[in-house]
């Protein structure tokens, strides 16, 4: 097999994790995601044809900080089993589910593939290639969900409902999949729009450096313009078109960020100009909002300014915030459940996915009024616990178990941060941007949940780091060669 026919078989590999995570099939009583075959096309080639290579890759990630931090969340994962089972609080089912499904397939292998495999058969550049028109194709698919949901073209929609196991419906009284204020909101190949809308706000520092970068992506300079500009344009346009307020909140304040950031590296005389002309244009567009929503003829029922007004006016009661924004209060109902069974059980937690064991007598003996959606997950039992990882994680593996996975996503972080003036041009840039990524997810952790294309960002991220220490000790060896000839 040449070496063409291995970069795209990897780059493929990738595409599954990236596009097809919330692409399910359901069998029997599991719903199996596509990306698990992609595991095991994986599994059944590279492992058995570059075993050697894989398992070198695998011994040397495991003799670094970041190997080790992963090691020691794993082992606390298993610990934590064996207490649940003393403890009368395992649950099998339950357990594998999670463990095989969510950990193994949806976070692990996504990081360790393009962690050991990249650096070996792929060029940089041509994954940079690929990932710009992964983000073309995805904007795209979202604007055509709009488009077929706003005219009402069945066909379409039904694709989209079935492929991506999402039920598509017309009432405000279901859980926000498709529809909100009888507007549709764009999902795209996720399950729902925030879960889209966080995929946007991840992916925005890779978006902006692949889309402004003067490298050429594409061969040709017309195609390479044409998809750096439809996707710079389609990006903000499927983040407005998702209605996620909180998203939206979370880039403008990064933008915010970065905007502080160039102030603080240009002249001193600039800077005066530059910060009396955004403060005149802050004001204006406040005295405008201020005046629009005075005027009892402007009707904002189908914009972001509705459901943000209606958070601020019922934040201070729990029972109103149900009524206005359920989304909002059910989180803050799944956060608040989870971190009563994490103060239960702080040391192992309950058991790595044995979440439900009490979670519905932690979610019905909160001491607020909870929604609708939370109280039948609670009697049913559905397993739609506390997904943010954060949460999940403090209630499943106590808080000694949340701080070794923060410590090996810090450690990314870190590392990168110390390696990366070692990389020039669009090299830099892609390890920056990678790292940024990072940096966004941990901040806001609390909220978004942690899906398998942001562990292929990790993977990516680390990938670039074991290329440079595997090429440091490489030239470390020639050199000592060099000196024994010599």
């Amino acid at each position: 097999m040449n070496i063409v026919i291995k970069n795209r078989f990897i780059l493929i590999i990738l595409f599954l994790f990236i596009v097809l995570q919330d692409f399910a099939i359901r069998i029997g009583e599991f719903v199996v995601p596509y990306h698990f075959f992609a595991i095991l096309l994986f599994i059944s080639y590279c492992f058995i044809r570059y075993n050697n290579l894989v398992l070198t890759n695998l011994k040397k990630l495991y003799n670094t900080k970041t190997g080790k931090y992963l090691t020691f969340f794993i082992i606390w994962i298993i610990l934590g089993v064996f207490v649940s089972i003393l403890t009368g609080n395992f649950i099998p089912k339950s357990f594998f589910s999670n463990f095989l499904g969510n950990f193994l397939c949806s976070n692990l292998f996504p990081f360790l593939i393009p962690a050991l495999i990249v650096p070996f058969f792929i060029e940089y550049k041509k994954l940079c290639k690929f990932l710009i028109i992964l983000y073309f194709c995805v904007f795209t698919l979202g604007i055509i969900e709009y488009i077929a949901n706003t005219y009402d073209i069945t066909f379409i929609q039904n694709l989209f409902s079935t492929i991506v196991n999402r039920v598509a419906t017309k009432t405000e009284t279901t859980r926000v999949f498709v529809i909100a204020y009888n507007k549709f909101r764009i999902s795209g190949i996720f399950q729902e729009p925030g879960g889209f809308a966080a995929f946007i706000f991840i992916s925005l520092p890779l978006v902006y450096f692949l889309c402004t970068s003067k490298t050429m992506w594409l061969k040709n300079r017309v195609m390479d313009y044409i998809i750096k500009i439809s996707t710079l344009i389609l990006m903000p346009i499927c983040l407005i078109g998702t209605q996620s307020p909180i998203n939206l909140c979370f880039v403008l304040i990064f933008l915010g960020f970065i905007f502080v950031k160039k102030i603080i590296t240009i002249k001193i005389k600039h800077k005066a100009i530059i910060l009396l002309s955004c403060l005149g244009i802050t004001a204006l567009i406040a005295i405008m909002t201020i005046n629009i929503l005075s005027l009892k003829n402007i009707d904002i029922t189908d914009t972001y300014l509705n459901r943000i007004v209606k958070v601020i006016d019922t934040f201070r009661s729990m029972t109103l915030l149900v009524a206005a924004e359920p989304s909002l209060a059910t989180r803050i109902g799944k956060f608040s459940g989870a971190f009563t069974i994490a103060l239960k059980h702080p040391i192992f937690g309950i058991g790595f996915g044995n979440i439900m064991k009490e979670w519905p007598n932690a979610v019905l003996s909160l001491p607020f009024t909870i929604t609708p959606e939370l109280f039948n997950d609670a009697i049913l039992k559905r397993p739609t616990a506390a997904g943010v990882m954060f949460w999940k994680l403090s209630a499943e593996t106590g808080f000694i178990g949340t701080i070794l996975f923060y410590l090996f996503l810090a450690n990314i972080a870190y590392t990168a941060q110390k390696i990366k003036k070692y990389y020039t041009g669009y090299l830099y840039n892609l390890i920056n941007n990678l790292q940024l990524s990072l940096i966004l997810y941990i901040c806001v952790s609390y909220y978004i949940f942690l899906q398998p294309f942001m562990w292929v960002y990790i993977g990516l991220l680390e990938s670039m780091i074991l290329h440079y220490k595997i090429f440091k000790a490489k030239s470390q060896i020639d050199m000592i060669n060099k000196y024994k000839t010599d």
